[in-house]
């Protein structure tokens, strides 16, 4: 995806459990900054976690080694973050989920997304592989102070 105007961060990272730390160094300060309250930053902190738990676990086969990038911006009043990799295709909708009827089945991870974020949103990118958004609404102070868009500031 090509980088927004209004970009917060865009970091890669290799698809480690090793690279959840970075991950949680870098939301805490991020949901401070835009005026979260602690609820609300451990939220973010879980929600992100769990996508990027997520590409580790599930988006390469195992033994290959991969990457990820997280990406966070400002987008009308919402944080977007934005979790992308290159491996094995997936939809999260294609198959039966974990519920109170099959609770050994895959789909925890997706039902907490859905839980925690306001919106969840799965994207294809063909050959660049694919993404999770997660789109959390701005507490209404941040959502004041967060950059106007502007036609000038989308990409083309």
């Amino acid at each position: 995806m090509p980088p927004a105007s209004n970009e917060l961060f865009s970091l890669t990272l290799p698809a480690t459990r090793a690279s959840l730390a970075m991950t949680a160094a870098l939301v805490e300060p991020l949901a401070r900054r835009l005026n979260f309250d602690d609820r609300d930053t451990y939220r973010v902190g879980l929600t992100i976690e769990e996508a990027c738990t997520n590409v580790i676990d599930h988006a390469y086969a195992p033994g290959d080694a991969g990457d990820f990038t997280l990406r966070a911006r400002i987008e009308r009043a919402n944080l977007v973050i934005s979790v992308e990799d290159h491996g094995l295709p997936r939809d999260p909708f294609a198959r039966p989920g974990f519920g109170p009827d099959n609770p050994a089945a895959p789909g925890l991870g997706t039902r907490i997304l859905e839980g925690m974020a306001d919106e969840v949103r799965y994207l294809a990118l063909g050959r660049g592989g694919k993404a999770v958004e997660l789109i959390i609404r701005l507490p209404a102070v941040a959502a004041v102070e967060a950059p106007p868009e502007t036609e000038a500031s989308t990409p083309v």
